[in-house]
């Protein structure tokens, strides 16, 4: 008998294709990995939400571990949700769509700059139709 066909404490794991230690084992991942990737392999079938906040935090220790000295400004994106921080470090862009992506910021900002032009002529326009329509009623011509 295997020592994976055993489980003290449930069968949360048991009961998976891959076990998260066979996983980690076959990977070489350390402590805060595997911790991590134990969690989120049994958040349905154990403790839930409490099971994802233990994983960020394993993730969470990680990333202090290994940037521990490092400049804590490359960070792209961070923010809170609920209880725990979240860090987003988006991948660079292939040549290429990083073109169309600005292409389509510039296009974005014409447009609001034609947009932004087209309400002050709109607003001009209603004010100069309000104040000549006052005009012709007090001098006693009502066009309407």
């Amino acid at each position: 008998m295997s020592a994976l066909d055993t489980q003290v404490g449930g069968n949360h794991y048991k009961d998976m294709k891959i076990q998260p230690i066979e996983y980690c084992h076959a990977n070489k991942l350390g402590a805060c990995e595997t911790l991590a990737i134990r969690y989120i392999s049994r958040w349905r079938n154990k403790a839930g939400i409490q099971d994802l906040r233990k994983a960020i935090h394993c993730l969470e220790l990680l990333i202090e571990l290994e940037t521990k000295g490092e400049d804590k400004g490359e960070d792209k994106v961070a923010g809170k949700v609920d209880d725990f921080t979240v860090v987003y470090n988006p991948p660079a862009l292939p040549p290429r769509a990083a073109q169309e992506r600005e292409a389509l910021l510039a296009a974005l900002n014409t447009e609001k700059a034609l947009t932004t032009q087209l309400r002050k002529d709109r607003d001009r326009l209603m004010e100069s139709i309000e104040k000549n329509a006052g005009a012709l009623r007090v001098g006693g011509h009502d066009e309407t």
